[in-house]
């Protein structure tokens, strides 16, 4: 009989927007017939309203939005939205007893490691839970460690306050993780880090979803094999059976919006690999002070640039305009285009976008890599540090944005790392590297390449 796959979606924007690439993958296989993705209310109204979640229909793909009995508020915290309820166990339940009834099972439930509370409903129903990880591997592998890291003190027993950025003022190199190379403790989450135990709405979840991971039957991660052999064969040896099945954005790019006619026109003028694209995700904010500086930086550069400020892109909540000098919009007139929000991949596509200065994300990461484009690197929290690590050190397709001590940069910084990224000669080498990553990677997802056989395996095993 052919698989039905439930997908329960995690709370972030990249969570649920995952979920259909996924489905589509799985469905390409012969083993799954149709999929179900399972959002919670509360999550999914909050994406929904801010206009940026993905096409989420399809003939062989049902949604269903599950009660949650949270308020639907709007303006809940990236933090506020990983909330767990009762009601969210009993109702996905009674969804999953009704699949059941209608005489299409579930086969097997698929959700994000932060949803590590699905495993009870999984074993309640008799079905194997299989956790995806959106992110790399590394970063999973590291998260899967917090126990044995919390054993030799490393996190979740900070004493004093609170430094101020990610960057730690000594350097300790951490080589206790199985299958990863000697690596920076300051590339460890900072709210692990410097937690002082493990209460809290976020650490909790991650302390619980590391001890809970051994429980699931296998985790399909989105990337290849071939930007993280370490961690893939690591989690293999600590008992975890990894499946690269990266990156899905063939599955995607269909249903990416097209770009702004202005936008097209703006990039459309300008010439090939000239113009450094700029954000910084979905969650990341700045200070105030920091995208002022940016903003003078990218100036001061003068290279053309494509700036993304969100409307809630400052932790004090003032906008751009409120913080630059009156002329400086008519300053940069010819120079800079500033929108609130853009297609990314369809941006990342045009042939005038030389370089991005990212946050590091890895959905980011991968688009900017599939369209085989270098990456000015400014991480900001969560696995980003590592994610910068992989692009600098190891796959040398980036550089990284100079900061200080706390994380922050200078107009300085921006000036000189966009200048570097566009015309300089660690630019020109990253750019290089970074269209020989989009062949690797465009062909890993493809049949015959690594990642295919590796969710065609899966999609065998599962059934077994």
């Amino acid at each position: 009989m052919a698989a039905h796959a439930v997908l329960v979606s995690g709370p972030g924007l990249g969570h649920i927007n995952g979920c259909m690439p996924l489905a589509k993958s799985l469905l390409s296989t012969p083993s799954f017939s149709h999929i179900t993705i399972v959002c919670f209310a509360r999550s999914y109204h909050t994406h929904l309203t801010k206009g940026h979640l993905s096409n989420l229909s399809h003939p062989s793909v049902r949604l269903e939005i599950v009660p949650d009995e949270l308020p639907l508020d709007t303006t809940t915290s990236y933090s506020q939205l990983f909330a767990t309820t009762p009601a969210m166990h009993d109702n996905l339940v009674l969804l999953l007893k009704r699949f059941h009834e209608e005489h299409r099972p579930a086969t097997c439930l698929i959700s994000d490691m932060i949803m590590a509370w699905t495993q009870s409903v999984a074993d309640e129903m008799g079905i194997p839970r299989v956790e995806y990880w959106t992110a790399s591997a590394t970063s999973y592998l590291c998260l899967v460690s917090i126990p044995h890291l919390m054993s030799k003190g490393f996190v979740c027993s900070h004493k004093g306050p609170e430094p101020l950025g990610w960057k730690t003022e000594k350097k300790i190199e951490l080589d206790c993780i199985p299958g990863l190379p000697r690596f920076p403790l300051e590339e460890v989450p900072r709210e692990l880090r410097y937690a002082e135990s493990t209460k809290g709405p976020v650490v909790e979840k991650f302390v619980i979803a590391a001890h809970n991971a051994h429980r699931a039957t296998c985790v399909l991660i989105h990337s290849a094999f071939h930007l993280e052999p370490h961690a893939f064969h690591g989690l293999s040896h600590i008992g975890i059976t990894p499946y690269p099945i990266g990156p899905l954005l063939h599955q995607s790019l269909d249903a990416t919006s097209p770009l702004d006619p202005t936008i097209l026109t703006w990039l459309d003028s300008h010439a090939t690999s000239s113009v450094i694209y700029v954000s910084f995700g979905s969650n990341s904010k700045l200070s105030e002070q920091e995208l002022v500086e940016l903003a003078l930086g990218l100036e001061a550069s003068r290279h053309p640039f494509l700036l993304v400020v969100r409307e809630d892109a400052t932790i004090e909540g003032r906008h751009l305009k409120e913080l630059l000098p009156l002329d400086y919009f008519s300053r940069i007139d010819q120079q800079g285009l500033i929108v609130p929000w853009a297609p990314q991949c369809a941006l990342l596509a045009h042939h005038a976008i030389g370089g991005f200065l990212s946050h590091c994300g890895w959905n980011s990461t991968m688009e900017s890599l599939w369209m085989g484009v270098p990456i000015l690197a400014c991480p900001r929290a969560a696995e980003q540090p590592i994610n910068c690590r992989l692009i600098v050190e190891d796959w040398g397709v980036g550089i990284e944005l100079q900061t200080t001590q706390e994380g922050t940069f200078s107009k300085h910084d921006v000036n000189v790392g966009v200048t570097t990224l566009l015309v300089g000669e660690a630019g020109h080498l990253a750019r290089r590297k970074a269209k020989e990553f989009s062949k690797k990677l465009r062909e890993a997802p493809m049949e015959g390449g690594h990642s295919h056989s590796s969710l065609l395996n899966f999609a065998s095993n599962i059934l077994k």
